[in-house]
């Protein structure tokens, strides 16, 4: 609500953001109204599309609420918002199943399982892989955490889509503040 609120407040922002990304929780996944706020929320804020709004979900807590996330990323992705798994890592059969039945439109890869991508070949071949099963799920790819340009340039030759971590920019959290009229 403050992020829809603040954007719709910031038209100018609105324009210039390609979206806004929102962690869900693992309790908020599976709290009942929570659904019904986020629809209500862009009703009632017509000037904040929800294409500028990306939803995150941990890939643990998806495969742990693999109801209530398929519930949610159906609904979310039905009235026209971005959603997004961290932590992706396809190893895993069960959890591979699930992210294939989610509407998702992004996986986030942790780059810091992969600090030393450009002197090892076998991270860069685990890296590659990782990436190769997105790109089969036809999901586009943020690798987050990166920390030195020699990562993100192994990432940017193995053609990850975006780019996360102090190497790319600080973050930039926006600050919500209470009113004062």
């Amino acid at each position: 609500s403050q992020t829809i609120a603040h954007l719709e407040r910031n038209p100018e922002l609105v324009q210039q953001l390609a979206f806004a990304a929102i962690n869900i929780s693992a309790e908020s996944l599976t709290e009942p109204a929570l659904l019904e706020h986020i629809v209500q929320a862009f009703a009632q804020t017509p000037a904040v599309p929800p294409s500028k709004i990306c939803f995150q979900l941990g890939q643990e807590t998806v495969s742990k609420q693999q109801q209530s996330a398929m519930t949610f990323c159906d609904t979310m992705h039905g009235i026209g918002c971005k959603l997004l798994v961290n932590h992706f890592n396809p190893r895993r059969a069960s959890d591979l199943g699930v992210l294939r039945r989610l509407a998702l439109d992004f996986v986030k890869i942790d780059g810091s399982q992969f600090r030393h991508i450009s002197q090892d070949s076998v991270e860069l071949t685990m890296a590659e892989s990782v990436l190769q099963v997105a790109r089969i799920l036809r999901k586009e790819v943020v690798v987050s955490q990166l920390e030195e340009n020699a990562q993100l340039a192994a990432w940017r030759r193995l053609g990850a889509d975006y780019y996360q971590g102090f190497v790319v920019a600080k973050r930039s959290p926006v600050v919500f503040a209470t009113p004062t009229n």
